[in-house]
């Protein structure tokens, strides 16, 4: 690219409960004041903004690559200073399992590019498994369709410093009429080690099938301003499965 854009992109590894089919969710939030846009007669003196996302991702065992291409024209009242963000969603259908998966954002002569090594998609019948922890704003505008319920997203991945953050995951895997116990804990990002916990909560509950949805909400009010890990830990039938945002 001539000039770079920098972008905030989420990759989560989700299951639709609905079908049981696995999808690769991309959430982006890009700065309006690094975009071209221009204002056509026909959009009536407000600002459109085209945006190009191409997401794209192989399985780490071999396979087919699985790709989405879609152009986006967003539209605004008035051009997009400092401060300011486009955000937006993409999903693709992909099988289980551990897939290699990168997002292009382009427009004209600029653009980003992310990837992760490893996003995983759990199996349905497999031992325990999480999926990704998906951090929403219940206020938010944007969710994501799990095939049972509209799960709340936050493409700019911060939160106000005493709000409340809504965490979705999903358990696979588990064993009908185990008792699990899940333990949630955030680190300041300074601790990589996992040493000491700034907030822990925990809670049990009995699994009533294989594969079930778990929305909390988290008060972040004992919380200073800065940056937090979440992990994730959830034990029962004989098994333990952990994941970190």
């Amino acid at each position: 690219f001539k000039r770079r854009i920098s972008p905030i992109i989420q990759l989560y590894g989700l299951g639709n409960l609905g079908d049981s089919s696995g999808r690769i969710v991309v959430t982006f939030a890009v700065p309006g004041d690094q975009l071209a846009y221009s204002t056509p007669p026909e959009a009536g003196g407000r600002a459109v903004y085209p945006l190009r996302v191409e997401l794209s991702t192989v399985s780490r065992a071999g396979g087919p690559r699985f790709g989405v291409d879609t152009l986006r024209r967003f539209v605004t009242a008035r051009p997009l200073g400092a401060g300011q963000f486009l955000t937006g969603m993409v999903e693709l259908l992909v099988p289980p399992g551990e897939h290699v998966t990168s997002v292009v954002i382009t427009q004209e002569d600029r653009g980003a590019i992310a990837a992760l090594p490893s996003v995983l998609v759990c199996r349905s019948g497999g031992s325990l498994c999480l999926s990704d922890l998906v951090l929403g704003l219940e206020g938010g505008t944007l969710r994501w369709s799990s095939g049972t319920q509209a799960v709340p997203l936050n493409p700019g991945n911060a939160f106000a410093r005493g709000g409340t953050v809504d965490l979705y995951f999903q358990v696979h895997g588990q064993s009908p009429g185990a008792k699990y116990e899940t333990i949630v804990e955030l680190f300041d990002a300074s601790d990589s080690a996992y040493l000491k916990p700034a907030l822990a909560i925990r809670f049990t509950t009995e699994a009533t099938a294989r594969a079930a949805e778990v929305v909390r909400a988290i008060e972040l009010r004992e919380l200073s301003a800065g940056r937090y890990r979440l992990r994730l830990t959830t034990r029962g039938g004989g098994e333990s499965a952990s994941a970190v945002a």
